[in-house]
C-alpha cells in the first residue's frame, strides 16, 4: 500500500500539478485587469488556491497571479482596496 501511495504522489506531482499550474496561469492572464469589481474575487481565489500548495509547487502560477495583481493595482491606482471592499467601486 505504501508503494502505491508513493506512485500516486509522484504521478500527481509529475502529471497533474503542471496541468493545474497551466490552467491557473491561463485563468489569471484572462482576467480583466481594468475591472476590479469583476476580476478581483477570481484573482484572490486563485491566489488562495496557489498558497494552499506546499512551498515550491506552482511557483510560475504564483508569479503570474502576483503580476496580474500588480497590474490591477497599477491600472486602478485611483481605487483603494478599502473602496473595493466596501463596494464603492
Amino acid at each position: 500500500y505504501a508503494n502505491e501511495m508513493v506512485y500516486f504522489e509522484d504521478d500527481f506531482i509529475e502529471r497533474i500539478l503542471p496541468q493545474w499550474e497551466r490552467e491557473m496561469c491561463r485563468r489569471a492572464l484572462a482576467l480583466d485587469r481594468r475591472d476590479l469589481s469583476s476580476s478581483m474575487a477570481d484573482l484572490l481565489h486563485l491566489l488562495h488556491l496557489i498558497w494552499q500548495m506546499p512551498d515550491g509547487h506552482l511557483s510560475v502560477a504564483k508569479r503570474v497571479a502576483i503580476s496580474v495583481l500588480a497590474d490591477m493595482a497599477h491600472l486602478n491606482a485611483r481605487t483603494s482596496l478599502q473602496q473595493w471592499v466596501t463596494d464603492e467601486v
